[in-house]
């Protein structure tokens, strides 16, 4: 498999782990890369992903978008980072292409709601369309940023609380939380706006 593909899966029954490029054209499937490996550009085109999609889903700073091009659907999402001693507010940019029975994610650090999709389509729990898989990945972003967004409430609340008896002890908590929850916002208003 070239470095450059974190994994590559059929999606009809009896689901399979493959070598990208020999995945029926038939059947859906679902490719998932690193960005960062060398290669990923010379193996989306070998996909025939056109050169304006492939330049899109490796770009470097991204924004929240839908898009339709050649024959596809191009969606950048992001996620909380979720990542070992990062700040969730970090969010990971996740691009995604669907173009008949195939998806392509991309990806530039490891995102949990993809790990969490692929062990379901691993364990066969999964979804077997390509349409089941990009619903599964929304819910499972959607999902994991209203978990986080939720506990940020739950301290905030707890914070004002305790705020009645020492002003000074919680005012720089308080200002921290809102600050992550404002950088939420900043990407996720624009996803939502993309998506509905």
């Amino acid at each position: 498999m070239s470095e450059s593909v974190v994994f590559a899966r059929t999606l009809s029954e009896g689901s399979k782990h493959t070598h990208f490029k020999d995945l029926p054209v038939a059947e859906p499937a679902w490719i998932h890369f690193d960005a960062l490996q060398i290669g990923v550009e010379a193996d989306l085109l070998g996909l025939g992903v056109t050169a304006p999609v492939v330049e899109r889903l490796l770009a470097s700073e991204t924004r929240p978008r839908l898009s339709q091009m050649d024959d596809g659907l191009l969606l950048i999402l992001r996620g909380i980072n979720l990542n070992l001693d990062q700040d969730p507010v970090d969010m990971i940019s996740l691009r995604i292409w669907v173009q008949g029975q195939l998806i392509i994610t991309v990806r530039r650090q490891p995102l949990a709601s993809i790990q969490e999709v692929r062990r379901q389509v691993e364990a066969g729990d999964g979804p077997k369309t390509v349409q089941g898989i990009l619903i599964h990945i929304l819910a499972a972003l959607a999902d994991r940023v209203s978990r986080y967004i939720d506990g940020l409430t739950e301290r905030v609340d707890a914070l004002e609380d305790a705020l009645e008896t020492s002003v000074d002890l919680f005012a720089l908590e308080i200002s921290d939380l809102r600050r992550q929850i404002a950088s939420l916002r900043r990407f996720i208003a624009p996803q939502r706006d993309a998506l509905f």
